[in-house]
């Protein structure tokens, strides 16, 4: 029994909630085809992107748009029947409709595998086989490379799939070891037929991280994003987000291609990056700037840093990086000095943070109410005072401090 990965979640612009389903027949494939994303890559927690990659099933899916050439479905299927592959050809979502001012036939072919990709393939490889294998059919002049290079690639749903264009070959299935095992040898040989992309430019090197316009932070720099009492390390979670997810989701990939100093990444929005792992900096080859994950986010979406910080929950842990900003605990303690009742301490607390939407929440437990949100003072990491006692007892102290103050008798000194 075959199977294919699907996914139904287009706000996410198909990244997340990728999941198996077993294909019995064709009817059921173009059933899937209709209604899902679909992609020949499993996925590690139902996140589509490069490094999640789990595995393959048994197909090779070819995309042919026609863009630059004329290759009909008839033709396409003449060329199946002539080699005796077994394939399924069904028209995409662009077929025959008008795209950069032609009209064209655009399908995908579904041709079937002896066995699965080998799960641990490395991407030279993985390139190398799939060029012999289109090599062999006579159609590598006219598929889409970059879809067939790019091992997580995804591909739309075609929801008014049309059934007379759906066309059936009957065949063998695709030898895979055969073409494994000469992708490996012409590697070995150093005589593979996918060369390497030597059209980047010297200046676009590592140090493109490093240019005037860049907005890179050094590990070294304390950079934090305040929310509410807390501060958000940006350094720490840079080094744990994952940078490719995150910029499929804002403007969707069609192209991925990794290198010794990081992966150049071409956008579904006409964008071409390239992100260095080590330092975290996405360099922007239109505009020639370099980005952080944080002005890079601003720049697609405009967020301001409370909404990125709630974006950033669905790539990673951000709760393992927060602690008690510094301006809090310092206005607390600030205030925990003048003030005699709850009244004078939130008076203070607001005058010291600038910040409106506090109140004193007043049961045995809760002290403070921060934008809605209730903390204990216990939260604030201020070491004498872990008890709404404590704060009662700094009160009183207090008043008594005040009641000396005015006790205190006037004299005149004398000349």
């Amino acid at each position: 029994m075959e199977k294919i990965s699907l996914c139904k979640n287009e706000e996410s612009i198909y990244s997340k909630d990728w999941f198996t389903k077993s294909i019995d027949s064709q009817e059921k494939l173009i059933e899937m085809v209709k209604n899902y994303a679909y992609s020949n890559a499993c996925f590690k927690d139902n996140r589509r992107s490069q490094k999640n990659i789990l595995g393959y099933h048994h197909l090779l899916i070819l995309d042919i748009d026609n863009d630059e050439t004329d290759f009909t479905i008839e033709d396409c299927q003449k060329v199946l029947n002539r080699k005796g592959i077994k394939a399924l050809i069904v028209p995409s979502k662009s077929h025959l409709k008008n795209k950069n001012g032609s009209i064209k036939e655009r399908y995908r072919v579904f041709c079937y595998l002896d066995q699965v990709i080998p799960a641990d393939i490395s991407k030279e490889i993985y390139k190398e086989m799939m060029a012999l294998i289109v090599k062999d059919l006579d159609m590598n002049a006219y598929i889409d490379t970059k879809a067939l290079f790019d091992r997580a690639r995804f591909y739309y749903p075609t929801h008014n799939l049309k059934e007379k264009y759906i066309t059936s070959i009957s065949g063998s299935l695709v030898p895979l070891d055969k073409y494994l095992d000469q992708a490996k040898n012409n590697i070995q040989n150093n005589t593979p037929i996918v060369k390497k992309n030597k059209k980047t430019k010297k200046s676009h090197s590592v140090d493109a991280s490093l240019n005037q316009e860049s907005t890179y932070i050094a590990p070294s720099v304390n950079y934090t994003i305040d929310k509410g009492i807390y501060s958000y390390d940006i350094v720490a979670i840079s080094k744990e987000l994952d940078y490719e997810s995150l910029i499929y989701d804002l403007e969707g990939v069609c192209f991925t291609e990794y290198g010794n100093k990081g992966t150049k990444i071409k956008t579904d929005l006409s964008n071409t990056y390239q992100h260095f792992s080590e330092s975290g900096v996405i360099y922007d080859f239109k505009k020639d700037v370099s980005y952080h994950f944080v002005s890079y986010i601003q720049e697609i979406k405009g967020c301001s840093h409370t909404e990125i910080l709630e974006l950033l929950k669905d790539y990673v842990d951000i709760e393992q990086f927060k602690s008690v900003s510094s301006r809090w605990q310092n206005a607390l303690l600030e205030a925990l000095k003048v003030a005699k009742n709850r009244e004078e301490f939130l008076h203070e607390l607001i005058k010291n943070v600038n910040f409106s939407c506090i109140n004193i929440h007043r049961d045995k437990e809760d002290l403070i109410y921060v934008a809605g949100k209730k903390y204990h003072i216990s939260d604030f990491s201020l070491q004498n005072y872990k008890s709404k006692q404590d704060i009662v007892k700094q009160f009183q102290r207090n008043r008594s401090k005040n009641k000396k103050e005015v006790s205190k008798p006037y004299s005149i000194q004398q000349r």
